[in-house]
């Protein structure tokens, strides 16, 4: 994914990505050893869903391609619709 696909795809993954997919994302990204235990606590810290699916993202994205490209995968393994909706208009 592109650093401009991950721009674009940003909002929608904050809005739409549900609570317990991102539960399972926070799960999948710690056992592919994307995030760490601290990250993983920061992102489950914040009482809004909206704000703990903003640091998910924003920290896998600052990690770099081949991380974003796992969480990318994990979201249409966890929520296809989900993963769907966000590639919607994007230029593969």
């Amino acid at each position: 994914f592109s650093a401009q696909n991950l721009r674009e795809i940003r909002p929608k993954f904050i809005e739409n990505v549900s609570d317990p997919t991102l539960k399972k994302l926070l799960l999948k990204l710690r056992q592919c050893e994307v995030i760490t235990s601290n990250e993983e606590e920061k992102v489950r810290a914040p009482e809004l869903k909206s704000e703990r699916a903003r640091i998910l993202f924003d920290t896998v994205k600052n990690k770099g391609e081949k991380a974003s490209s796992i969480l990318m995968k994990s979201l249409q393994e966890e929520d296809e619709f989900c993963f769907d909706n966000l590639m919607l208009g994007i230029d593969q």
